[in-house]
Parts: structure tokens; sequence; C-alpha cells
């Protein structure tokens, strides 16, 4: 017998029927040219030859590795720590503290609203948006969206500072805390 509070979780969400039939009759140019291109995940296909490559040239995987001492966890920090302050040239140097990993965006979002909000809290989120984010802040954590709209704005721009913050408020009259700001760089669907 499933728990009370996941029951509503069980209900078919309309987002998940669309991304089954997109993938499984997803477009290839040479075995299924008259398939569907999906516009709808953030999944950027035109580089996997590439990342193939690179990765099959770049990476040896021994069996040491597979067990729970072979993640290296510290020299995967460390990497992760000199790129973004070599590439990225931030304004506050990236440590080590600043760095977490989860198995994917799912799970880390998931994490930060179960950790940062109460239910019915609100989240200021740029539309047009990634549909999955519903999901993420709404199955578990029982937040509720606070869309912005973002039409003609650049989202990491002054004026969309004023549109978050007209939304903030609007939501504060109406009663709803707002908690959390999801910033998606780059912005998903419209990938600025």
């Amino acid at each position: 017998m499933l728990s009370t509070r996941v029951q509503p979780n069980l209900k078919p969400i309309p987002l998940y029927d669309h991304f089954s039939r997109a993938l499984s009759n997803a477009y290839h140019p040479n075995s299924n040219p008259t398939g569907i291109i999906s516009l709808g995940i953030a999944e950027n296909s035109l580089m996997h030859t590439e990342l193939t490559s690179f990765f099959q040239s770049h990476l040896t995987v021994s069996s040491a590795q597979l067990g729970y001492a072979g993640v290296h966890l510290q020299t995967l920090y460390d990497g992760l720590v000199n790129l973004y302050n070599r590439e990225f040239c931030p304004a506050v140097p990236v440590i080590r503290g600043h760095v977490y990993l989860t198995s994917g965006v799912t799970a880390v979002i998931d994490q930060c609203f179960w950790s940062l909000c109460d239910e019915g809290d609100g989240v200021l989120v740029g539309r047009p948006l990634y549909g999955g984010f519903i999901v993420d802040m709404s199955i578990r954590a029982k937040l509720r969206p606070v869309g912005v709209s973002l039409k003609g704005v650049d989202p990491f721009s002054l004026d969309a500072v004023h549109k978050y913050e007209e939304e903030y408020l609007a939501a504060r009259k109406e009663g709803v805390r707002v908690r959390v700001l999801l910033l998606c760089n780059p912005h998903n669907p419209l990938g600025q």
C-alpha cells in the first residue's frame, strides 16, 4: 500500500505522454526520417558525434572505478573548481564548498525545493519555461509556480529583474510566500 501523501502524484501528467510519444518516434536522418523532432527537450544532439569521439579518445575506465571506493570525488571536485575559475572568471572565486553533485538537474532542484521551502510556498520562474520545472516543484515539495513573463526581455537583464520583482510583489499581495527564484542558464527553452 502506498502512502497517502504520494496519492496525488499518481495522476497522469500530460507532459510525459507528449515526451513519450516524441521519444518513441524520434527523428533520425537515416533510420527514421519521418520521425518527430522534439523542441521540448534541452538536449543538444548536434554535439553527440563530437562528444562520443572526445570521450572515446580521452577517457579510460578500469574495473576498480566501478565500486564505491572507485569514485574519486575529491579529484572531480578539484577539477570542477579549476574549470569554473579558469574558464568562467567568476566575480567570486569558486571553492569546493560551492560545488554540489547530484545525478541530474531534477535531483538538485528537488533537493533545493524540499530543503528551502514549505508546502504552498512560491517559486519565481521565468516564462516560457521547461515544463519539467512545474513537475519538479509540485510533485514532492508541493510548491506553487509564480510565472514571470519574459516576452521581449533578456532573461538576465535589469528589465528582467523588474519583471521578477513585479510578480514577487503580486504573489505576496495574494498571500503567497515566495521562497525561491529559479534561474536557468542557458534559459530553457529559449537557449539564451
